[in-house]
This record gives C-alpha cells, structure tokens and sequence, in this order.
C-alpha cells in the first residue's frame, strides 16, 4: 500500500484525498461478525467518500468562513462520528469534539472559551444536554446554533458496497493551511475543574503523525487489526487511533458495527471482548477497567495472549492484574500520553529492551525532550520540553518553553530510560513530619478488590494517612451503618494488608482509617471516568476532618492516668470520663449501650487502646492482664457497667464478669427490657404522587386510592395535551372501564386529588415552584407508572422517561422531612427479554446482568430506570409486571392488545391458535390491588428492591382459548366470511377448532398476501405478524429443548416467591376462569371489536 507522506508537504486534510485516489480498495474499518450476519467492510474509498459528503453538508462548496470553531456533541456509531469529524477537518472547519458527559455548564464554559456558535449534535438522545446549554447560554446573550449530525445513511448510501460507479461529488480543495493555525480542538479531561479546550495546531497533529505510534504501527505487518472498538472518539486517544492511525499507517481499525437508525451500542468489557474476536483484531487498546474484567476469563486471557500487543490506557492498571495478565503470556503495555503533548512513547511490548514484566514502563521516543526533575522521595516529576519535532499544546514553564506535565515517575530498577508512572505531584501527600507518601500504587493495589469502584488517599500535613473508598453499586450501602462499615472494613482488609506490605511504615493505612463513600454522595469523576481527587477530598473534607479529630483524642492515651483502682466501682467512674472525652464530652449512660450513645468502631479501638495503657502504667497485678484485653473487648461488653465488670474480673479474678456468666439471661432481659415500653408509631398522613393516572393501569391506582380512607391526598402527574385537561381524560377513562366517576368527582371536590400537568424530563418536573416544593414536603408515596409503550422504539427514544424518572427520583432525595418517601415504579416483564428460559423462573434478583434487558428499546429503558433506582437509597420496589389482562368490574381491555388481536383475527380465520405452554395473566384490577399492598405495607415489613407481579397460579393456554370458544359461540359473534369455504366445512369454520399455532401464523401470512381493506380489518392479526411468529417460534424453541412447562411464546417465566410473601393479593389470587374470559369479551363486544 502506497503511504502518504506525513511532513506538512501534504495538507492533512487531504490525506483522505490520497487513499481516495491510491488505495481506494484497502480497507479503513473492519466490523463484528455474527454467525450468519453479512461481511461488513469499509475501504478507503466509501469512507472517504463519505467524509467528502459530510464536508458538503456541513460547509457547502465552502460557502462557511474557514476555520470555523463547529463542536460536535453526540451519542452516534463511531463510523459516523469519525466520518464527521474528519469530514469538518475536509472541509476546512476547526472541529472541538466535547464528551457528552459533560455538564451544561462545563460545554458552556468551553464554547465560549473557543468561540464557538455552531454545535452538531444527536438531539433526540441528548435533549436534557442541549436544552440546558441553550438555557444557560441565552441568559448570558451568546448565540448558538444547533444543527442535527448527518446520518448514516446520508453519509453511507451503500454501506459496505460502494464503488467507483457510485454516484459521488468531489468536495472541492482547500488553501493551504498555515502550520500555526488550529486544526482540531481537543478537551482536557476535566480531572481538576471544568475540561479546557486545548488547540492543536497543524504542526502538533504532524508532530504526533511522527511519533511512536504511527511510526511503530506503519512497520508492522499489514495483517494488523488495531481493535480500538471501545475507545471515545472525542478523546486524544479516539482521534489517534481510529481516524490519524489509519489515514497515517493504511492500517485497518476494528469498530462496532453500525446500529443506525437504533441507539449505538455502549461498550462494556464483555461487549467490547465479543466484538475484539468477531472482527478479527490482532491488537487491542482499551481502558484498565475493561482488562480488571477480562482478567477473570480463561477465553479472554487466551485471546488476549495470541495478540500483537494489548494496550491499556486511560488510568493506571493494577500491578496485580497485569502482572497475572503478562504471567499468561499477554503481551501487555501501559500507554502513556496526554492531550497537551500526545503519546510520546511506543505500543510495542519490547520498545526499549522491555521484558514483558516491564510492562509498566515506558521509554520516551527520542522526538521529544524529557526533563526530569527530582523529588525528595527516589521519584521524579516529567517536564516535557518543546523541540523542533515536538510542538507543545500548552506551555506552562518559567524558565524554558516546555509542559510540566505533573506527573510522577520513578526509574527502573536495572535499565537506563525506561521509566514508570507512580503518581501525579499534585497528588503526594506530605505528612506533618515531611515524609511523602504516593496513593498512586497503594491506590491501585486497593482498587484490585472487587467490591471497589474508586479510592482516594488522604493525610496531607497529618500524622498519619487514610483512605476514601467507593463501593460498586452492588455492594454500596450507608456508611452511617456502623455494623455494615465494620463489616465492609473486614471485607477489604486483606487488600488493604496487602498495599501496606510494601508501603513504608509511614504510609500505612489502619482499618480505622478507611472512609467509605455514602451510596447518595459518590466520588466526582470526569468525563472519561477517573476519579477528581481534589474534588472529591473537598467533598469529603468535614468526614477526613472527624476521623482526624478522634484519632488526634486517642494519640493522649499515653498522657492519661489510670484509675486511683481496679475495683468496679472506680474502673466505672474512670471508663465513664474516657467515653465521654472520646464522644464530645457527652457523658455516657452507665446502662446504656456505647454505640447507641454515638460510638462507634473507631472510638471503640481507642477506648480499648486507652484501657490497655493505663493498665501497663499501673502496678504490676493490672500491668500483667493487659495482653488479656482483646480486639473485641468494647464490642463484647457495650455498656459502661458491663465493661468495668469485665476489666475489673481480669485484674480481680475473685469478680464476677456478670456478661460473661450468663449470656443468656442477658439476651432475655434485654429483650424485655425494650420491647415492653416500645411506642407505637404514629401514622402520617399517606400523600401519594401518582404518574400516569390516565392510562389503563393508572385508573385502577387511582380509583384504589380514593378509596382507601388512610390517603389523605392524591396528586396525578400526567402530560399535558392541547386537545383535552387530564381531568377529562380521568374521566373518560373511569368511564372506560365501568368505575363510577362520582367518586372521582368527590375526591377533587374535596381536593382529595388534584391533577398537575408537566414534562417529567423537565426541571423541577415542568411544575411551579410552589406546588413543587409542596410535594417535597407532603409526599409519602411516589408511584412512577407513566411510560410510553412502544416496541418499536430503540432505547434512546425512551431517554426523557429516563430523565423524568431521575428528576422523580430528585424529588424523592430531596424531601424535606426526615424521611424519604416510599418509590415504587411500574418496571415490566421486558427487562427479562433476554432471559434464558432454560435456566428455570427468572429470580427476583435486583442486579440482573444487562445482557439479559437487550433488545427492543421498551424493556431496554425499563431495565435503565430499574437500576438507576437502585443506584438511589431510597426505600423503594420496582414491579416488574408481566401480561396484564383486563380487570374488573367491566373487564376492560384495550382493543390494541396482542390478546383482542388474536382473537378477532381467529373469528375472521375461522380458527384459534393452540399452544402448548401457560399464560401467567393477571387482571388489571389485580396488579394494582398488589402494587398498594407493596407501597402501604407496615415499616416493619422488609420489602425487596425489586418484585415480579405475574400470576403465580398460571393456566394452560389451551384451557383459557377453549373458554374464548364457548363464549364466543355462546355469545352468537359472527365467525367470519364463509365465501371461501365449501359447504362441508362452513360447519367446522364456525366452531372455531384450535389449531397449532405454527399452522395459525400460518393462515395469517396467506392472508396478509396483497390483503384487501376488509381482510385487514378482519384479521388485523396481519400487522403484528413479525410478533406472533415470535410466539410460535419460541412455542417450537421450548418443545426442541424438551421443557415440560413454558410461558406461551417461551417467554420468561417469573419468579414470584418475594410478591407472594409481602402482598395479600398475589398470596391469595386465584386462576382465571371462565367468568374472566366472558368479561373481556363483553368488553370486547362492547367496543365493536368484531364489527
């Protein structure tokens, strides 16, 4: 393959322009494969082409002002977003990409910092985004324009099958460029403050043409697929490797396939690993946390080993794991770089004489100038300087023009030039006694333990370090817990043992020492997801504070004397004022438990440390049993009575230890002692926020809570409409299912419920102020049951639900009474559409994997909504409801669903389907009977986090469609046009026989060949024909697999142990019957369904 040169003789924009006309049949991008799924390849010349098209679309045949700022916010395919972004390069404008997980304020901020007007972005998937940087910006009178990005398809007429006879225009070519002037802006990370945009000019993108990277890559062989699928393309890092690399080297990049028109896929370790094999990449650069993940896969390892190199980069990666990486022959390199001065070090594992146990270490190419500048401590800071051939994004030295780079690195042990990074100089913490401590290695070591998510070092200017700690949201919990802090302490000790084993002693963590993040108060991180110290320590400052403050009480025990005796009476007396100085001088109940009285586990160790020094200064009978005071001493005997019994017995043993005598005589006492004097709690006034009032299950809520007395009010939040109130919508729906609109007349009357109106994904959920802070104060119940149900929409369709559900959840946190209200949303059966029916009855299990929510956009956003409430410490229940049939008192059932679908369609066919499987439907009336039994159970009732509402006693399908016969018959409801039928079998036509429902799927896709009006009316059956052939297959998937009992449709089977026991309604439900089936079909009739 023919090579441009990468000089500056060649404008780099035109680089596209070179594989257009030299290699127009090599490949730029190569994509997953699945088993049976079309080849998917993009050459040089379709996606050149294609960046052509965008350069017209966004500049047309130059009619915009060159080097325009545009920035580009989006949630696209990477092959659009680097179609585009180099498409804006082509056509001479200055791109900025901007992550879009950064705040309004932060793109606010770098807008105006670049003067940038112009913004192309996805703006059905960021709206909350856009509609917040348009506010912000038009209060301070800056214009922005925001124009939708190109789509794959404008961009791609024939993906994977363009060629030189396509139609195509050339954009037209550009001056050339001064090397001084701005080719791209690229975002700092953000890790100290709002990201800066930092300028790289035409000399600094050449600049990195040059190094290691691109030089390293263009000698390796042509057989090498660089797999950058995960990377963020708006990152230095994404635009190296996936648009510079290629354009530089001819190298083919591996990226995910294209999902266009649906969300683009979101890379996670196992995703990105499926992805890496399919496409057949021979090499891998991807962030530490995704190798933390593959680790722990003998399949991952394996193929990971057989590349040319696997690259992490990002963050640091722990020695533990990579060292267990490399020991099985991965050939592993940490990646060092920044956007201020590129990656100035090579992607090969051996550059440098490197062994693979150097992997840590990097050799500076030498194009660049290192300066490195001692510390106090063995290490050195890096101070980049500029050279003719390595141009510098920022320039922050005095003395010389150069970057200091702030990070921290010490050199190997053995090998002149290889050198590792330990840490950032901003983050050394200097003790009170001038040692330096680095958190880099400890941090990392501590992070290796699966339970964490994040930590963060502190002690600067103390005696002594600690550490913060972030749980992964499986394991969060509220720290405020004393029992679960000392629990989660246990859990990560060894890890902790194990980073202080190679510490020196003044940087030693002790267990008392570890912090561990609130669930509702997490570490800040920027965009790309590293932790912000700084901020994050500014954040915890009064938490590191109060630890400090009671270890600098307990560094006095030495200074203390002990009791004038060891007898009971005054070891009482002495422990009393040792508590009371431990817990801001307030004086203990001598009775009382310790840790009810504000102790807690650290307070407890110094109270303990305290005993056992003024036992060693007392004289030698006391001296001689301080061994004797174990870890779990204070624990053991709680009270101050009790623990001067029990210290008084071990100096004395002619006392009695009374605790220790007889436990349990101690236990029933207790138990008597507090539960005969227990007040009773008194009930607030239940004040419910209901969404979705208006739909279907909304009404049977509502209707239930007017009549439940102990509601004393009702809000229902529904969207506003230009044609109708929601209060005439209320109604109709009341009348809809046969309930008595007096009853909904009374309760707003008397105010019982009031109807608000507002856009959810809103601020402050698009309501007035007034009735918003009224809600944060009165609400007891939220219960989110409005969502848009649609299959046919992809999960970013579904993200103002998403917002909505977060500001509801907002609402909630930021109640103004000592307590949350109770959050209860209405989740569904589609987040188990993944589900493995062979593995038995989906669990009521929170933390479900996401593999098993992929599909349709539905069950995508339900499973999104589930897990952001779980991410939230509110007291809350997500029902994930199965098939809803129609309820009482007039079995209404919408004439849109499936069910009354089937059903018409087999009058007009003359037939219904049979199935060999059960139905778990459960009626309208039902499901909200159980979701109140859930929201108003007792405080002492331990409800689960998440609840399947299906029926528990399931019916044969076959049972049910013969019920659906007889009434029908019964009913006199016509079967249909005949005049197709011979006379002989008119008869059985019109008993309507089960036929399987393979050969009912069957019948329908005959009729749906060139169907008149009247057959698609007879058999709409015909327009979900995709659907119910989803059924029949999945009917012949469970009898091939030789299941003896499924959900009709192979569907997943709930599990519903958990509803059973904490809702009256799902314990005592009974099957449905025919009296059910007579209901619908009344209902039915009613409507015209079979007219």
């Amino acid at each position: 393959m023919l090579l441009p040169a990468v000089d500056g003789s060649l404008p780099f924009e035109s680089l596209v322009d070179f594989h257009l006309s030299h290699n127009p049949q090599g490949t730029y991008a190569l994509f997953p494969q699945e088993t049976g799924q079309e080849e998917l390849r993009v050459s040089f010349l379709e996606w050149g082409r294609a960046v052509h098209r965008a350069a017209q679309r966004l500049r047309p045949d130059l009619s915009a002002v060159k080097g325009e700022v545009v920035a580009l916010i989006a949630n696209c395919d990477t092959l659009v977003y680097t179609t585009v972004l180099m498409g804006m390069i082509r056509a001479g404008l200055t791109p900025f990409p901007i992550s879009p997980r950064n705040s309004a304020p932060a793109v606010c901020s770098m807008l105006e910092k670049t003067d940038c007007h112009r913004l192309v972005a996805t703006s059905s998937s960021l709206l909350g985004l856009l509609e917040a940087t348009k506010t912000e910006l038009g209060i301070r009178g800056y214009e922005l324009g925001v124009e939708e990005i190109p789509s794959l398809t404008d961009l791609f007429p024939c993906l994977g099958k363009e060629d030189a006879s396509d139609d195509f225009r050339l954009y037209p070519a550009l001056n050339k460029s001064d090397p001084n002037d701005v080719l791209i802006y690229i975002h700092s990370s953000g890790s100290t403050g709002f990201p800066k945009p930092i300028p790289q000019t035409v000399q600094i993108i050449f600049d990195w043409c040059n190094q290691p990277p691109a030089v390293d890559v263009r000698g390796l062989d042509d057989s090498l697929v660089l797999g950058v699928v995960a990377l963020p393309s708006f990152h230095t890092l994404g635009f190296t490797m996936q648009i510079m690399l290629p354009l530089t080297t001819g190298k083919r990049i591996a990226l995910f396939r294209p999902q266009f028109p649906d969300a683009p896929i979101n890379p996670n370790p196992d995703i990105t690993m499926e992805a890496l094999m399919s496409s057949g990449s021979t090499s891998v650069i991807a962030v530490p946390s995704f190798f933390e993940s593959w680790v722990n896969s003998k399949e991952a390892v394996e193929y990971l080993a057989s590349l040319e190199f696997a690259a992490s980069s990002g963050g640091p990666l722990s020695t533990k794991i990579g060292d267990r990486l490399v020991s099985q022959g991965v050939k592993l390199v940490s990646l060092y770089g920044a956007t201020e001065m590129g990656i100035p070090m090579s992607l090969l594992p051996t550059a440098g004489d490197k062994e693979p146990t150097d992997w840590q270490y990097l050799a500076i190419t030498d194009r660049s100038l290192p300066r490195w500048v001692p510390q106090d401590d063995g290490s050195y800071e890096l101070d980049m300087l500029s050279t003719p051939t390595h141009h510098l994004a920022k320039l922050n030295l005095q003395d010389v023009e150069g970057y200091a780079t702030s990070d921290v690195f010490v050199k190997h042990p053995s090998k002149d030039g290889l050198w590792k990074v330990v840490g950032r100089s901003d983050d050394v913490l200097i003790l009170a006694n001038g040692e330096k401590t680095v958190p880099g290695p400890m941090e990392s070591t501590i992070l290796s333990h699966p339970s964490i998510q994040g930590a963060v070092m502190f002690g600067r200017e103390r005696d002594q370090v600690g550490i913060l700690v972030e749980p992964k949201p499986q394991y969060a919990f509220d720290p405020s817990d004393k029992a679960a802090l000392a629990a989660f302490r246990n859990k990560i000790w060894p890890v902790v043992e194990e980073a202080n084993e190679t510490a020196p002693s003044f940087s030693r963590i002790f267990k008392e020492m570890i912090l561990v993040t609130s669930p509702w108060k997490p570490v800040t991180r920027a965009p790309k997801g590293t932790v912000m110290r700084k901020a994050t320590l500014t954040e915890y400052a009064q938490e590191i504070e109060d630890i400090y403050e009671t270890v600098e009480a307990s560094t006095k025990a030495g200074d203390i004397a002990p009791p004038e005796s060891w007898a009971e009476p005054i070891v009482t007396n002495w422990l009393a004022s040792q508590a009371a100085s431990l817990n801001n001088d307030r004086s203990p109940e001598l009775d009382v438990d310790l840790f009810a009285q504000g102790f807690d586990s650290l307070s407890a160790t110094l109270l303990r440390n305290r005993i056992i020094g003024a036992l060693r200064s007392s004289a030698s009978a006391a001296n001689e049993v301080a061994f004797k005071v174990n870890q779990s001493i204070v624990f053991a005997h709680p009270t101050i009575r009790q623990l001067a019994g029990k210290i008084a017995s071990l100096v004395d043993q002619r006392t009695t230890d009374v605790v220790g005598s007889k436990p349990t005589r101690n236990i029933v006492n207790m138990i008597a002692k507090y539960s005969a004097t227990l007040p009773k709690e008194e009930e607030r006034p239940i004040v419910v926020l209901l969404t979705g009032s208006t739909g279907s299950l909304g009404s049977h809520l509502l209707l239930q809570l007017i009549q439940t007395e102990r509601v004393a009010k009702v809000y229902a939040y529904n969207r506003k409409s230009s044609a109708v109130s929601s209060f005439e919508r209320q109604k109709a729906a009341f009348v809809d299912k046969g309930f008595d609109c007096s009853c909904l007349d009374d309760a707003v009357i008397q105010s019982k419920v009031v109807f608000l109106e507002g856009e959810a994904a809103r601020d402050s959920l698009d309501l007035d102020t007034k009735i918003y802070e009224e809600l944060q104060n009165t609400c007891t119940h939220i219960i989110h049951n409005a969502w848009r149900l649609d299959f046919n929409l992809s999960l970013s369709s579904f993200e103002s639900h998403i917002a909505g559900t977060r500001n509801l959840l907002t609402l909630a946190l930021t109640s103004a009474k000592s307590w949350s209200p109770r959050f209860l949303f209405t989740s569904s059966i589609s987040v188990l559409q993944h589900w493995d029916t062979g593995k038995g009855f989906a669990p009521e299990e929170d933390y479900l994997d996401v593999d098993v929510a992929v599909g349709h956009g539905y069950g995508e956003s339900k499973y999104v909504a589930e897990q952001l409430i779980l991410s939230t410490p509110l007291q809350s229940t997500s029902f994930r409801i199965g098939q809803i049939s129609g309820g009482s008192p007039n079995g209404s059932w919408a004439l849109t669903d499936w069910v009354p679908i089937i059903i018409k369609s087999s009058v007009g066919l003359g037939c219904l389907p049979d199935s060999g499987g059960v139905i778990s439907w459960l009626p309208m009336h039902s499901v909200a009977h159980s979701i109140l039994d859930v929201a108003f159970a007792p405080p002492n009732v331990c409800l689960p986090r998440t609840l399947h509402i299906n029926h528990p006693r399931p019916v044969r399908w076959t049972r049910v469609m013969q019920e659906v016969r007889e009434v029908l018959i019964d009913r006199g409801v016509a079967v249909g046009s005949t005049d197709r039928l011979e006379p002989q079998q008119e008869a059985r036509y019109k008993e309507l026989p089960l036929i399987p429902f393979y050969d009912w799927v069957q019948r329908v896709k005959e009729r749906s060949i060139n169907p008149t009006k009247g057959d698609l009316n007879r058999i709409p059956a015909i327009k979900l024909l995709d659907f119910f052939s989803s059924i029949a297959a999945g009917d012949l998937a469970a009898e091939d697999r030789g299941l003896k009992e499924y959900e009709t449709g192979n569907w997943a089977q709930l599990g519903t142990s958990e509803a059973v026991r904490v809702s009256e309604t799902m314990k005592n439900m009974t099957q449905i019957t025919k009296g059910d089936v007579s209901m619908w079909i009344d209902y039915w009739i009613s409507k015209g369904l079979f007219q």
